[in-house]
């Protein structure tokens, strides 16, 4: 999904997640990922809840306390999870190849 598309998309079920909520948590997600898919790669273990949990907490308290930041901060947890999660599943499946790969040699 492009950022654009996520803008609109996002803001139009959670109206109370901005266009530049999105854009920023866009801007962090390839560090997150990187170090999630770093991580991944040593200890096979995923941390990409943990990123969600600090996006969650990070947006909220960006959207305010009005009664809509919690909500705010979930739907871009979700945006940070599915982007996080899928570079640490790309790790694992290159590890889970290039054991295959030393075993026949």
């Amino acid at each position: 999904m492009s950022p654009a598309s996520a803008c609109g998309v996002l803001n139009s079920f959670c109206c109370c997640a901005q266009w530049y909520f999105v854009a920023v948590a866009f801007c962090f997600v390839p560090f997150m990922a990187v170090a999630n898919s770093y991580g991944a790669g040593l200890t096979d273990q995923d941390n990409s809840s943990m990123y969600g949990k600090l996006c969650i907490f990070i947006f909220a308290a960006w959207a305010g306390t009005s009664g809509q930041g919690a909500i705010a901060g979930l739907g871009i947890c979700g945006v940070v999870l599915s982007a996080t999660s899928q570079a640490a599943s790309l790790m694992q499946v290159i590890i889970l190849r290039l054991n295959q790969t030393a075993q026949r040699a």
